[in-house]
């Protein structure tokens, strides 16, 4: 295997990504409840390469195939736009999409319908660089929040976001969105000493 601590860019060859054992288990625990999990870490630490690699191993490591993996990067501009980024998710489970003319709260409440309305399938999104969403303000309000907390008490659908600071750092009008406070944290760190063993040091 190469040295992944060579690699500057996300990894997408499941066989090419090492480590994280002990947050994987921590993350698939959590899901096969379907329980929320923040993933927190400096950048370049590996936070999109862990996302990848749930969401090309996810079926495999939850042992459930009526479960639905959908990977979604905020760096991808046509996320930045709220139909777009909800008519990824109805993608996944094939269903129709969103109008992209919808108005916010009508797509809102047409996707929450969808959501609510799978019958023995889960979903979880994988959601990396959450933090662009500190920018997105004027097309993700407060309502979109609002409507993802009461979807993601609903059983069937779950959320892995992926950001540099911690989620209670992002707010509207330095008020807390209890949006945020349905996440267990799971902080990535610098690889373990076992974990660098078989690989040499970068010079």
């Amino acid at each position: 295997m190469e040295n992944p601590f060579t690699c500057r860019v996300r990894i997408q060859d499941p066989d090419m990504f090492w480590g994280r054992k002990a947050e994987i288990r921590t993350i698939m625990t959590r899901l096969s409840t379907m329980q929320n999990t923040s993933i927190v870490g400096e950048r370049r630490i590996g936070k999109s390469s862990l996302l990848y690699y749930l969401y090309t191993k996810g079926n495999e490591l939850l042992n459930d195939e009526s479960c639905r993996f959908v990977y979604l990067t905020m760096e991808d501009a046509a996320n930045r736009r709220l139909p777009k980024f909800l008519n990824q998710i109805l993608k996944v489970i094939e269903l129709p999409e969103i109008s992209k003319e919808a108005e916010l709260l009508d797509a809102l409440d047409e996707f929450a319908d969808k959501i609510k309305d799978l019958k023995g399938m889960k979903l979880v999104v994988l959601l990396d660089e959450f933090d662009k969403f500190s920018d997105l303000r004027k097309e993700y309000p407060p309502e979109f929040f609002d409507q993802m907390r009461s979807l993601l008490q609903g059983g069937n659908l779950a959320m892995v976001p992926a950001s540099k600071k911690r989620l209670q750092a992002f707010s509207y009008a330095n008020k807390i969105s209890p949006f945020f406070n349905i996440f267990n944290r799971t902080d990535i760190k610098e690889f373990t000493e076992e974990e660098k063993i078989p690989f040499s040091p970068i010079c």
